[in-house]
């Protein structure tokens, strides 16, 4: 007659059924694996249907090798052997079931290929060459590979439906992607004086959601001009798509070429021309407010303005100093006059 188990016992194996059902899901699911067993506490349709078979695995599997041990030790019974049995049985099931389920869900691997992080990136590049996003490549995807190294990594460039070692691959021959190696759509050209509404990047494959998993509605998420996103389900799709043509077609000539930037230059109350000056700064222009430790060259440029057709000031202020309003007028972008001169007084 076998003795009761302690209550030590009955901890262990409780312990040890948690950690062994974590490395197992987490082994199954890869890099993501316990991040997912955090989401699965959280009803959340279909993503708990993929996670739950994967857990009962892990239990399963822990649980089998626990009495499996007491059973050789203990030299018993039919009984304990006979769980075994089933364990092992219904750990098969829910194994090839969650294998199947995971495959459907995530057809090409669960992954965070961001289009919002590639969106900072397009716009601090943008930022950086005067208003204009990558252009001048092959091929769009090579254009959107000057984000490598400087702006966005790899692994996110590659897109949602590329493995990464195809995308190293192809970086390592042509230093650039090619469309075989690029996942991304990317519409090519675009400065940031179009219109915020024209979209710049969606997945190539459609059905996707952010983390790679098949939507019902079919659809993509799309990544526009100014950095927000939006799901545009599958029988949105024809109209999203007539859309941005109708946009395309009625770019202004400005956006096209890239307007010029408005700049700025200071005159000291001494009468002195400056590019910048090392003391605290406010600069008010169109309801905005810039502001830092130190004025630098890069502070007296804006691209775009904060408008296509408008008219409003600039105001620079020190300690101790303000300038009278510089008004600009804009056209289609178009900036007059270019550049402006703060004209700087002293206040007490």
């Amino acid at each position: 007659m076998t003795r009761p188990m302690s209550h030590k016992t009955l901890i262990a194996m409780t312990v040890g059924v948690v950690i062994g059902a974590t490395i197992i899901v987490a082994y199954q699911l890869g890099w993501g694996g316990f991040w997912f067993l955090l989401v699965a506490l959280v009803p959340v349709g279909m993503l708990n249907s993929m996670v739950f078979p994967l857990i009962v695995t892990g239990v399963v599997a822990v649980l089998f090798i626990v009495f499996g041990v007491l059973a050789w030790r203990r030299k018993s019974s039919v009984f304990t052997l006979t769980f075994c049995c089933l364990f092992l049985m219904t750990g098969a099931i829910a194994n090839i079931h969650a294998f199947f389920v995971y495959r459907y869900v995530y057809p090409y691997g669960w992954s965070h290929c961001c289009n919002k992080a590639i969106g900072f990136a397009l716009l601090r590049y943008a930022d950086d060459h005067e208003g204009h996003f990558p252009s001048g490549g092959a091929t769009p995807e090579a254009s959107l590979s000057l984000l490598l190294t400087n702006y966005c990594d790899l692994y996110i460039l590659r897109g949602k439906t590329v493995p990464l070692k195809v995308a190293q691959a192809a970086w390592e021959r042509n230093k650039s992607l090619t469309p075989d190696s690029c996942g991304w759509h990317y519409v090519e050209g675009l400065t940031k004086w179009d219109d915020p509404e024209l979209a710049i990047l969606w997945d190539k494959v459609p059905g996707l959601n952010h983390n790679a998993g098949r939507a019902s509605s079919g659809g993509s998420e799309v990544l526009f001009l100014d950095g927000h996103t939006s799901w545009i389900p599958g029988s949105q799709w024809p109209d999203f798509l007539t859309r941005q043509q109708t946009l395309m077609t009625a770019r202004p000539e400005a956006a096209k070429k890239g307007a010029p930037c408005l700049t700025a230059k200071i005159r000291l109350p001494d009468g002195q021309f400056v590019d910048h000056y090392n003391s605290p700064y406010e600069i008010q222009h169109g309801g905005t407010t810039d502001s830092g430790k130190s004025l630098e060259v890069s502070a007296l440029k804006w691209c775009p303005v904060d408008c296509s057709n408008c008219t409003y000031s600039y105001t620079l202020s020190f300690a101790g100093m303000r300038s009278k309003p510089a008004e600009i007028v804009v056209s289609n972008w178009m900036v007059s006059p270019n550049p402006i001169t703060f004209e700087m007084e002293t206040v007490k």
